[in-house]
């Protein structure tokens, strides 16, 4: 599915149901842009009644229908579900009457929208305005009796920002929260507002429709109040509502005020003083939400930061691009969240570090702010913390036993090898729970492509849980080194740049970690934790996990035998790590080593054979560029890679992968895209190419595909190739490929092998 649904939840009285109106009077020019607004569960322009029936019963003030909110979801997602753009959905009731953990589950219920990054926008208004319009609305439409200070009274908590929306962020993770600020000034108008904010030009919109759910006059609310107090039901009492509101219009047009700003204005908003500001700080990068004012020394945070020289929007924009959505301001995102979550604001500013090295910072609104008022000596404190010295990368993985070669222990015959074209599974417990890892017949796969199902093989691979695991005991020493002063996001960040830092060696060392250093790209994988957790990569998309790098005849789990977590503490750090990304042991998990077992047991010998009625692209290293004459492919398109440093390139990588695609014909056998570039960057870019391009046969090969290039020098690195050549070479029937492609030297590269290096 696609990317984003947007949540409009109000707050009340910010101008939603205009709003609302606008929307639904603009459905089809919104579906032209890419986004929907759905139909089927609207009426009176919004989705109230999904947020009515979350409580299991309407208001007493709302009219209620017919249909049960399994229905209404129903209907939901039979709209949705075919849509490929974004979805918006709209209700100041889910503010009003819900808590964010029913909102959750309500978008849970409807899998297409699952299946999307959830936004919350939510459009915050001045708190002795907000007050005054909702006594207003609770007696014109609800029914109330109430005084003005009885009702500021008994909404206290209605317009407190600070603890509400901490309670959003709870839930859908302060980065997916998207505040505004309302304005009732006559120049403002929340329609342009909001199509702004998901960076939709205004041109072509209709903008015309006058304002709807205006207040009523002092005199008629009066009236209403009276009204109020009958023993009718709330919904007879409106009977005067519509011509309330039109007499109310022409009076109030006339000019008609209430003239100066009474004492207990001033009285609300200093209660909600403190609040204020937290949000402020939180979301709005430290400046005032209702205009109160600069900080000490005269500047704004946008001040501050800017004129310090240390933030580099460019870096920014590069670095944190899954970030900054539809297009938001490199600056104002570092103001709003990322300073506070420890983004870089450049390589030459850590806010992590900074606020280490600084203990007065730790509650500052921004980092990088506060450093840029506290001197330019400030500006260098973060560049480097002792705090983190002695921090070392030692992976933790593992331990491969003692004596055993492993290329001899897992040696096998390509009679043997044929076995691996069957179904198996393994289990094992991890974090209290027991998991089982599938491996179908190698036919499953050759039945997707020739039956042109939409299909994706994601694999997190072994070397991504050892390197989790590792990451996550240098954030744990982190802390033990620094206390509280971080939060669990920036240790993680922390953690990750002072391996990066650490692997950045030379001589021999350096040689084996540069590897690993070219994974420690600003932000990959706090992007590739975030969509593990998202736990729902893609509607066809099929997860597949691995603890070791091929297959081996004893399915165990680790490539060695006899692993024992009782003797090998790194063990049930590794598969803890993993079930805590994967807490729900009951959905299904494929076996990562898949492909590999298909290529060398022969099961995907006619792989080549079902590709070739479908375009095929492939993004992989250099060499890969063999595989579409080896394969007799007739559409194939390489999107060649360096073979190490992809991480660094995966923005880049991503739109190349998009145009690609884009550029496809429709209609006919869908395409076929082929991986080889390491299983945690296939990944990254499989799950955000899915929501774009669900229509399509994603499979992560890894470095299975090498099975047609094993004459390339490159994969004589790799201890699985010299395990299974001779059973790729045979079982595949690739003799006179590799015969013709050798030359005489034909069987001495055959027989070929070297002594264990690791696995």
């Amino acid at each position: 599915m696609e990317g984003t649904v947007y949540v409009h939840i109000g707050a009340p009285k910010t101008g939603s149901t205009a709003l609302q109106c606008f929307l639904d009077r603009n459905r089809a020019r919104l579906r032209g842009e890419g986004y929907l607004y759905p139909a089927a569960t609207a009426r009176a322009g919004g989705h109230h009644d999904l947020s009515f029936l979350l409580n299991d019963a309407y208001p007493d003030w709302a009219i209620g229908q017919d249909a049960s909110l399994d229905e209404l979801t129903g209907r939901l997602e039979a709209e949705c579900a075919g849509f490929a753009g974004d979805v918006i959905l709209s209700s100041e009731n889910f503010y009003l009457l819900n808590t964010p953990d029913q909102v959750r589950r309500l978008l849970d219920s409807v899998p297409a929208l699952k299946s999307r990054r959830a936004v919350i926008v939510v459009f915050l208004r001045r708190q002795d305005e907000a007050h005054e319009a909702w006594y207003n609305q609770t007696i014109k439409a609800q029914g109330a009796t109430h005084s003005l200070r009885r009702c500021i009274e008994r909404n206290l908590d209605l317009w407190d920002y600070g603890p509400r929306l901490s309670e959003w962020a709870d839930v859908f993770c302060a980065s997916n929260i998207l505040p505004a600020v309302y304005s009732s000034g006559t120049e403002w108008d929340i329609r342009g507002h909001f199509l702004g904010m998901l960076g939709i030009p205004a041109e072509g919109f209709d903008l015309d429709a006058p304002r709807v759910n205006s207040r009523l006059s002092p005199g008629f609310l009066a009236v209403q109040r009276a009204i109020n107090w009958l023993p009718i039901p709330v919904t007879a009492k409106r009977r005067f509502h519509r011509r309330f509101i039109t007499a109310s219009v022409r009076f109030l047009g006339a000019g008609s005020g209430d003239g100066g700003a009474p004492a207990w204005k001033a009285e609300v908003m200093e209660r909600y003083a403190a609040g204020n500001r937290a949000v402020a700080d939180r979301f709005f990068g430290g400046n005032p939400l209702f205009g109160e004012g600069a900080a000490a020394d005269g500047r704004t945070d946008r001040e501050a930061v800017a004129g310090s020289g240390l933030f580099d929007a460019e870096f920014y924009r590069d670095a944190y691009a899954d970030y900054l959505r539809g297009g938001e301001d490199p600056l104002d995102h570092f103001l709003r969240i990322g300073g506070r979550e420890g983004c870089l604001a450049s390589p030459r500013f850590d806010p992590c570090i900074y606020k280490l090295n600084v203990p007065s910072a730790r509650e500052a609104d921004n980092p990088l702010a506060h450093a840029a008022r506290a001197g330019s000596e400030f500006l260098a404190a973060g560049n480097h913390s002792p705090c983190l010295d002695g921090i070392s990368f030692s992976l933790l993985r593992p331990r491969d036993p003692k004596g055993v070669d492993l290329l001899e222990y897992n040696a096998v015959t390509p009679e043997q090898a044929r076995c691996f074209a069957g179904p198996s599974s393994v289990s094992f417990e991890a974090g209290g729970k027991r998991y089982t890892l599938e491996s179908p017949p190698s036919e499953f796969l050759l039945d997707i492509i020739r039956e042109n199902r939409p299909f994706g093989f994601l694999r997190r691979p072994e070397g991504s849980w050892d390197f989790l695991a590792t990451i996550g005991k240098m954030a744990e020493d982190i802390r033990a080194r620094s206390g509280d002063a971080l939060s669990g996001t920036e240790r993680l960040r922390c953690a990750v740049r002072a391996a990066q830092r650490a692997t950045l060696c030379g001589g021999r060392w350096g040689e084996l970690l540069r590897h690993w250093n070219q994974v420690f790209v600003e932000n990959f994988w706090m992007e590739s934790m975030a969509d593990m957790r998202a736990g729902n990569p893609g509607s066809n998309l099929a997860t597949a996990v691995a603890f070791k790098g091929y297959p081996t005849l004893g399915e165990r789990l680790f490539a060695f035998p006899g692993a024992d977590p009782a003797k090998d503490p790194n063990i049930p750090a590794v598969l803890d790590n993993f079930a805590d990304f994967f807490p729900d042991a009951s959905k299904p998990l494929l076996d990562a080593t898949y492909m590999k077992r298909g290529v060398v047991s022969g099961g995907f010998a006619q792989l080549p054979e079902a590709c070739r009625d479908h375009p095929v692209l492939l993004l992989g290293p250099p060499w890969c560029a063999v595989i579409g004459p080896r394969w007799e492919l007739l559409r194939f398109r390489h999107l060649s890679i360096p073979w190490s440093g992809a991480a660094a390139l995966r923005n880049t990588l991503l739109e190349r992968c998009r145009s690609a695609l884009g550029e496809l014909p429709e209609g006919g056998p869908l395409p076929v895209f082929l991986f080889q570039c390491g299983g945690t960057i296939a990944a990254w870019l499989m799950t955000r190419l899915e929501r774009e391009f669900p229509d399509c046969i994603y499979l992560d090969m890894g470095q299975a595909l090498d099975a047609w290039c094993l004459d390339e020098s490159f994969s004589s690195m790799y201890p699985w190739t010299r395990i299974f050549r001779k059973s790729m070479v045979v079982n595949l029937g690739l003799e006179s490929l590799y015969r013709e492609a050798c030359g005489p030297h034909y069987n001495h590269w055959f027989e070929w092998t070297t002594g264990y290096e690791g696995e």
